[in-house]
């Protein structure tokens, strides 16, 4: 069985739903409605407050007891048996990068990348573009892709070692030299 199912609308009938939201507000409208079957306990519903943009998805979590939601590029890490967030990350996430054979999720977060590792950890990599990547991919233990550089108006290639989360390349320095 399934441990989660996206739903269409907030239910008309039932428990009320339990509210997720990063902010402490709009917890009064519907976000992304999503019902959650945790093995051998009642079925619930949540419904998660979305963020600035359009992107949702549900994914599972290495721990079983967890899950983690995009809501309108809103991440959330939910612990489904005590229906309660554990995380929340994001606020940007265009999109999510996997493989099979890779025990881990990427989530582009249009400046930087948040990597879901085999062991449940959220890791950060320090900010790499100026706004979006383009062509990412999982090759070995590096992250291939490019990044947006709007000083010379195209996209610069960068490498991200997942041994580690270093850097090589990209469009985003981490100053800027201003001359007077």
């Amino acid at each position: 069985m399934e441990k989660f199912i996206l739903l269409k609308g907030l239910p008309a009938y039932g428990d009320m739903p339990e509210q997720f939201t990063a902010t402490g507000q709009g917890t009064h409208r519907e976000g992304l409605v999503v019902e959650f079957h945790p093995w051998g306990l009642p079925v619930w519903v949540g419904n998660f407050q979305r963020g600035l943009g359009n992107y949702d998805c549900v994914l599972e979590h290495p721990d079983p007891n967890l899950i983690v939601v995009v809501a309108g590029c809103e991440g959330y890490v939910v612990n489904i048996i005590d229906r309660n967030t554990v995380q929340n990350f994001g606020g940007m996430i265009q999109g999510i990068l996997s493989q099979k054979d890779k025990p881990l999720i990427v989530f582009d977060n249009t400046i930087d990348l948040i990597i879901l590792d085999s062991r449940g950890r959220l890791l950060r990599t320090k900010r790499i573009s100026w706004d979006g990547f383009q062509g990412l991919r999982i090759d070995g233990d590096r992250i291939l892709g490019e990044s947006w550089d709007p000083m010379i108006d195209k996209w610069t290639p960068f490498v991200v070692d997942l041994n580690n989360l270093e850097v090589s390349g990209g469009s985003y320095n981490d100053y800027i030299e201003i001359s007077g």
